[in-house]
């Protein structure tokens, strides 16, 4: 695919993704309560059913590899976390999925990696379903009034911390490359700074930096809606 970031398909699916954040949750803040929860429902099920259908894809395309296709990216654990959070109103995996999602699910529609586009189709479904993440979240924020907790942000990075770890060690035994502790993705993200390891320090750094000032917009924007 010749595709380039911040060409003309690159430009128009970044607006068509900014046009349906503001738009389905505006409308959903003119519902009624049982419709609220009827449309969250749909989000939740739409969100793993993309997943899933992703998966069928690159299964019979070829191109689904288990060190690389497993939802153990931050983005894949945000996915069904904000899933389960629009079924059930979950704190934690609804602060879970905002600091994970609009973290991680931002810079990949920002600055996606364009090596793994084998199709136009990896690239569609590469910026839908990092897009949902973020709908849902925003649903959740603008339609069902969450909010996010006082110390939200110290259990996210303990536990992002926490599951690193985990990451690493399950890295090691497959040769995989999930939460990019071993290799840096191909998106020209400004977060991954030298070669490895020196780039997971960064990493983690600036992931900190900006869950915080997440964690300062939110709760300041939250004041108003």
């Amino acid at each position: 695919m010749n595709y380039t970031i911040f060409g003309a398909e690159h430009i128009v699916s970044m607006l068509i993704i900014f046009a349906v954040w503001v738009i389905i949750p505006f409308l959903g803040s003119k519902l009624n309560q049982w419709q609220i929860q009827f449309v969250a429902t749909l989000l939740a099920v739409l969100t793993i059913s993309v997943e899933l259908f992703d998966d069928v894809y690159r299964f019979q395309d070829g191109h689904w590899l288990l060190i690389r296709d497993l939802p153990l990216h931050m983005c894949g654990f945000a996915t069904f976390l904000s899933a389960y959070a629009l079924y059930t109103r979950n704190q934690m995996s609804f602060e879970l999925a905002f600091f994970w999602g609009m973290g991680g699910a931002l810079q990949a529609i920002l600055t996606p990696d364009i090596s793994r586009f084998y199709s136009p189709y990896y690239f569609y479904i590469s910026q839908i379903s990092h897009a949902i993440i973020i709908l849902n979240v925003l649903w959740m924020l603008t339609v069902f009034k969450l909010k996010i907790g006082k110390y939200a942000i110290h259990r996210t990075v303990l536990l992002t911390l926490f599951l690193m770890i985990f990451i690493s060690i399950f890295n090691y035994f497959i040769s995989s490359n999930y939460f990019f502790l071993c290799e840096k993705p191909g998106g020209p993200s400004p977060f991954f700074v030298g070669e490895w390891p020196v780039y997971v320090i960064s990493l983690i750094f600036f992931g900190i930096v900006i869950m915080w000032i997440l964690d300062l917009l939110v709760k300041r924007i939250q004041r108003f809606i």
